[in-house]
């Protein structure tokens, strides 16, 4: 049996999900996997591309186009999940700790997620 993730990072697009993933991973010793990096492959199996995904997004709107596209990114979560069970992976999905990082420098945001996680 594969072990999960140690940790998975989420958050919207620019929020610093790979900034604090290679800081965690250089910190930790840990890999790290961003899937917006790997997904593509991914993201066909379950018939989705990126360029369809942007044509959508401009036709009817983000919300709409995320959600015909969960089905995909979903996909391709567990997917990555599987194929890379030691990494931090940085995506889209559902929290379990929230860290609220707007005001902090990078550096900042990595100490604070080091010491929640316990490793700071």
């Amino acid at each position: 049996m594969r072990e999960s993730p140690w940790m998975i990072l989420i958050g919207p697009a620019a929020a610093g999900k790979s900034t604090l993933g290679e800081g965690m991973a250089a910190a930790t010793g840990r890999r790290f996997v961003d899937i917006d990096a790997i997904g593509a492959d991914y993201y066909a199996e379950a018939g989705w591309d990126m360029d369809r995904l942007r044509s959508r997004i401009r036709a009817v709107g983000r919300v709409a186009a995320e959600r015909e596209w969960e089905p995909a990114r979903a996909h391709a979560v567990e997917r990555a999940v599987a194929d890379h069970p030691d990494a931090i992976i940085a995506l889209g999905a559902g929290a379990t700790t929230v860290l609220y990082t707007d005001a902090d420098t990078p550096d900042q945001a990595l100490t604070r997620l080091l010491t929640a996680c316990g490793t700071g």
